[in-house]
């Protein structure tokens, strides 16, 4: 194998390696993504629970208009701790399986009381 073959293989190599290292480090971002930060934001804040749960209407309402009238405002009529399954089954029905939120998951089993 002369000098030049052996220059354009690692040529070929480096470039596949470069292009497998991007596809890995690439995040995928989902549209509750933008729901999930609004609740880390706001969950943790010492407040009353009506004034949080007020606060986190407002914003979403605010931020993600769309979301908040055609599923946010049914799903605060679920009880409290079937609500994150509820946001869940939505982002997998999406097919954002992979979506989590540990924050809201926490704050709808009642740890930021």
């Amino acid at each position: 194998m002369n000098f030049a073959t052996k220059k354009r293989i690692s040529t070929v190599w480096l470039l596949t390696l470069a292009s497998l290292l991007s596809a890995c480090s690439t995040t995928t971002v989902s549209s509750y993504d933008p729901l999930c930060q609004i609740y880390s934001e706001i969950a943790p804040q010492a407040m009353a629970l009506d004034i949080k749960e007020g606060k986190l209407a407002d914003t979403i309402e605010s931020k993600m208009p769309v979301f908040f009238e055609s599923d946010y405002v049914n799903i605060m009529t679920a009880d409290r701790i079937k609500r994150f399954a509820l946001i869940k089954s939505m982002a997998d029905g999406e097919g954002q399986a992979d979506w989590q939120c540990m924050t809201m998951e926490r704050y709808f089993a009642g740890e930021f009381d």
